[in-house]
C-alpha cells in the first residue's frame, strides 16, 4: 500500500513539475505613413527577411502571424514615398508599430530621418 502511495505521489509531483506547453503569441506589424505609400522589408513568421511586395504598400499595412520559434526577432524597415518639389525632399513621416496579442509593445517614428524608420524587438 505504501509503495502505491509513494508511486502515486511521485507521479503527481512529476506532472505538476513538467512544463506546460505554451503556444506562441500572435504578433503583428503595422506601418503608417502620411504619404500613403511605403516600401521596405520585414521578418516573416519564420524569421526570414522579406522585401515588401508589391514595391509600394499602402499606409495602414498590417501583417499578423504566429512565430514558428521563440525567441523571435521582430523587425521592420520602412521608407515612405518621397515627393521632390522644387528640388526639395518632402519625405512623409513613417511610423512602425509592433503588437503582441493586440497590445502595442513598441513604436517608433522617423528613426533615421524623416520618412525612414526601422524597429527591432526580440519577443521571448
Amino acid at each position: 500500500m505504501m509503495k502505491k502511495f509513494l508511486f502515486f505521489a511521485l507521479f503527481i509531483g512529476f506532472l505538476s513539475c513538467s512544463e506546460d506547453e505554451v503556444s506562441p503569441s500572435i504578433l503583428r506589424y503595422e506601418v503608417i505613413t502620411s504619404s500613403g505609400l511605403w516600401n521596405g522589408e520585414f521578418n516573416n513568421e519564420n524569421g526570414e527577411r522579406i522585401s515588401a511586395e508589391p514595391f509600394n504598400l499602402s499606409s495602414g499595412w498590417t501583417y499578423a502571424f504566429t512565430p514558428t520559434t521563440l525567441p523571435f526577432e521582430m523587425y521592420v524597415y520602412a521608407t515612405s514615398e518621397t515627393e521632390i518639389i522644387d528640388n526639395k525632399d518632402k519625405s512623409a513621416d513613417v511610423v512602425i508599430n509592433f503588437y503582441k496579442e493586440n497590445e502595442l509593445i513598441s513604436s517608433d517614428t522617423n528613426t533615421w530621418a524623416r520618412g525612414v524608420t526601422s524597429l527591432w524587438l526580440v519577443v521571448e
